[in-house]
């Protein structure tokens, strides 16, 4: 009984889980945000969706996934030009995309904090002084880190697909019929017609004739 679960190679694979937890990884906090001062408190978080770059790379992954989808689940034919060059466009492709969220880990966000060296002078006795020292902090949140660990794999994935058969690919043939046709089964009459026999198959032996008229 054939199976009719779509079968994906092992770089398919990593590609998938891959990609998926990278797409649930963009909604957890990339960047942490918190503020007390000024009579105030405050704290929030910004995840991929919110950051020009993880967004980016986010869009990559989604395409890397739909890709896989089309290529190994659903067994889209692709012509013989662009097929030689897929593999090196999706590898190029989750590649930029680690690239990018890296980036993003390396530079972080700069973020103006308000200037309260004038606010106590105007303030006078209005404002309580500890009430405008601010307390700020800004990070990077585990979001980030995850979110790289995951392309990366991504990366790894599509790398591993290069080796594998390619999933484009059709039943190859040899010239004419495949080799397990070539010889019909027996009592099946050859479709190519009787084959020549070597001299003296399928003949009795003669022997040469006794010279002489047999008398001694």
């Amino acid at each position: 009984m054939s199976s009719t679960v779509p079968s994906l190679t092992l770089g398919g694979k990593i590609v998938a889980v891959a990609g998926a937890l990278f797409v649930v990884a963009t909604f957890l906090p990339w960047y942490t945000f918190s503020f007390t001062g000024l009579g105030m408190s405050r704290s929030d978080s910004a995840d991929a969706w919110d950051v020009t770059l993880p967004r980016l790379a986010s869009l990559l992954v989604l395409v890397a996934l739909a890709e896989l989808i089309l290529v190994q689940v659903v067994k889209v034919k692709l012509p013989g030009g662009v097929a030689a060059l897929w593999p090196l466009g999706r590898l190029a492709g989750s590649g930029l995309a680690a690239l990018l969220v890296l980036i993003e880990l390396v530079k972080g966000q700069d973020v103006e904090l308000p200037d309260t060296a004038g606010l106590a002078s105007i303030s006078g006795g209005l404002v309580d002084s500890s009430d405008l020292a601010i307390d700020a902090s800004f990070g990077r949140g585990f979001g980030l880190f995850l979110g790289l660990a995951l392309a990366i794999a991504l990366v790894l994935g599509n790398v591993l697909r290069l080796s594998e058969t390619p999933e484009t690919a059709g039943p190859s043939m040899s010239g004419g019929r495949p080799r397990d046709e070539q010889t019909p089964p027996y009592g099946t009459p050859d479709p190519y017609g009787p084959r020549p026999t070597q001299p003296g198959q399928g003949q009795p032996q003669q022997y040469p004739p006794q010279q002489g008229d047999g008398s001694y």
